[in-house]
């Protein structure tokens, strides 16, 4: 399933606007021209944390330049091949494309409507439809973290789950090896002599401060001292002939 097309009429700043998007759209602009409430207006029909409160919007959502008191958002969805969308949608799916839209006005209540054409669309009982989406939407750097941890360790653990008894084995085994290889390569480190004077005052002055010290020393290492946590917090990076970088950043 795919985003095809968007309608936006007197919600904010869009008086009459359609958005037709590729299979990967990026959107540029400067501030204020509506980047976020062309989102926004996508997350109406698909946010799972829009409630019913915030459906009915309110008067600073209506576009002040239109005559009409009346908001409309359009979809077009197409390549809907899920069973699980074709079960809920039923016949008002048609060659794979659906349309989904949402009304609101001063004098009605928000309504939605879907069908595979404009001459189709009949009324909805609210976004029952949400429920068999998995459609999320990522609005802060924090937010992308979280997302991008959530959707790795599931990768991650779905992948594993696909491993033969040889192939899980053969994976023990190497991190046994990569966790001797950390060993080593915390030692090295600890050997280095400005490594080792820039900490030797201060283990001296942790000796006295308390006998459940005598017996632990402090030292630098490369952050990485188990093997297990290591693999839980590896990172995508793009591999390139000088090296490899990670990626991080709004992507």
């Amino acid at each position: 399933m795919k985003i095809e097309k968007l309608t936006i009429k007197g919600f904010r700043n869009f008086i009459d606007t359609t958005i037709s998007f590729s299979d990967v759209s990026l959107l540029i602009g400067k501030n204020d021209i509506g980047k976020s409430n062309l989102i926004y207006a996508l997350r109406l029909l698909f946010d799972k944390r829009i409630s019913d409160s915030d459906l009915d919007l309110c008067d600073t959502d209506y576009n002040i330049f239109s005559k009409e008191k009346k908001i409309e958002i359009k979809v077009l969805l197409s390549s809907i091949t899920e069973s699980c969308l074709l079960s809920n949608f039923k016949e008002r799916v048609k060659d794979g494309k659906i349309i989904i839209k949402y009304t609101n006005s001063v004098d009605e209540d928000y309504k939605f409507y879907s069908g595979y054409s404009d001459d189709t669309l009949s009324e909805m009982s609210g976004r029952t439809y949400i429920k068999r989406l998995d459609m999320k939407i990522v609005d802060s750097e924090r937010d992308l973290f979280l997302f991008y941890k959530t959707e790795k360790k599931k990768l991650l653990l779905s992948s594993k789950d696909k491993l033969s008894a040889e192939q899980s084995s053969f994976d023990e085994v190497k991190k046994d090896s990569i966790q001797q290889s950390l060993n080593d390569l915390n030692g090295s480190i600890c050997e280095m002599n400005y490594i080792k004077l820039a900490l030797s005052d201060v283990n001296e002055e942790l000796k006295g401060i308390s006998n459940l010290t005598n017996d632990s020393t402090i030292k630098f290492t490369s952050g990485q001292v188990d093997a297990d946590r290591m693999l839980d917090n590896i990172v995508l990076a793009s591999c390139r002939e000088e090296g490899d970088v990670t990626m991080g950043g709004r992507w």
